[in-house]
């Protein structure tokens, strides 16, 4: 079920747990909607996967890691400028900046 109908059938009480990331989590919680049963802390430090065909992978080491490199680059600049991020984010997703 894509993210939406998730967060519809959560909201409607067709199911009482959805499993979702960020920022549609923060949304939920922000609301008092949901409360959050269970995160990656202590499982796993990232919690993100990025995902490549395996010959191109193995052809293209150096992009890669550029690719791995700019992907760190840009999460610190994010966690470090919430405030932007929320702005750029929140009209593309339809949810409030809050």
């Amino acid at each position: 079920m894509p993210p939406t109908g998730g967060r519809a059938a959560f909201e409607s009480r067709e199911v009482d747990a959805w499993a979702i990331w960020n920022p549609l989590l923060a949304q939920v919680a922000h609301t008092g909607g949901a409360h959050v049963l269970r995160d990656g802390t202590g499982l796993v430090q990232n919690r993100a996967y990025y995902v490549g065909r395996r010959d191109f992978v193995e052809a293209q080491p150096g992009l890669i890691e550029v690719f791995l490199t700019e992907v760190a680059v840009v999460g610190a600049w994010a966690n470090e400028n919430a405030a932007e991020v929320a702005d750029l984010i929140a009209p593309e997703l339809g949810i409030p900046e809050e």
